[in-house]
């Protein structure tokens, strides 16, 4: 995920091509020093490698610095987030959704295509047909607030019953690991991960449940960036030679 991240990122600023798909327009009050930040999936040192490009873009284009704080953990991010910290954030849409309803954050670029998970379990667990026998058994996901193990929880429906989550690190290459040496009886995965698999692992596995596709990863700002953003969601889109969305 981080790897194909950066890889969106570089590709956004210094190569043609598809990257950002410009989401709003409109205006309000420029705040002089601007932090923009990410979930705290990989270490200072690679979020710093991940995003320069893009803050340093950002600082380009919106005429003041920008600057990448890494957060030391889920916590940190979350509560910085929560008391409005952050100006300019990229992450997953569920978080972006949150800061639109609750800190009045715009969002101004998203990645192209869509996310979705899948949920796995090894072809010959043959108790593990439906969405509801994953309440009897234990599951490997990422660690909550992850997309993937937040939409098997939505997928399930009632937060009364949930299945037992073994919270694994490593991203989806852990997850699975973890499934294939018996940690588990199923697992969340990303869909594009599991239709990529080596085809003699994937051989090995069967889909229990599938999610819905939802908006990819998005850029959100803040109400301090309001005058700025139809500048930033333009520029994100024309450096990218990209689609706009319909007015």
């Amino acid at each position: 995920m981080v790897t194909k991240l950066s890889e969106y990122i570089k590709r956004s600023i210094y190569l043609p091509g598809c990257c950002f798909l410009l989401l709003a327009i409109s205006s309000s009050v420029l705040h002089a020093e601007l932090i923009f930040s990410a979930p705290p999936r990989e270490n200072a040192s690679k979020g710093n490698e991940t995003y320069g490009p893009l803050v340093n873009y950002l600082s380009y284009i919106i005429g003041e610095k920008v600057i990448y704080e890494h957060p030391g953990g889920w916590a940190e991010y979350t509560t910085n987030m929560r008391n409005g910290h952050y100006d300019i954030v990229f992450d997953a849409p569920h978080f972006g959704a949150w800061r639109m309803k609750h800190i009045s954050h715009t969002p101004v670029a998203r990645l192209p295509g869509s996310l979705g998970f899948v949920v796995v379990a090894k072809k010959n667990q043959r108790n593990l047909n439906t969405i509801k026998d994953l309440l009897s058994v234990k599951v490997c996901a990422l660690a909550s607030p992850n997309l993937g193990t937040v939409t098997l929880y939505n997928l399930l429906g009632n937060p009364v019953y949930q299945p037992r989550i073994h919270e694994v690190k490593g991203g989806f290459s852990g997850v699975f690991r973890s499934l294939k040496n018996g940690k588990c009886d199923a697992a969340v995965l990303r869909d594009s991960f599991y239709y990529n698999m080596d085809p003699r692992e994937k051989e090995q596995l069967r889909v229990v449940t599938a999610s819905s596709p939802i908006p990819n990863q998005t850029i959100t700002v803040s109400p301090r960036l309001h005058a700025k953003k139809d500048i930033i969601a333009q520029r994100l889109v024309s450096v990218c030679l990209l689609y706009t969305s319909p007015s």
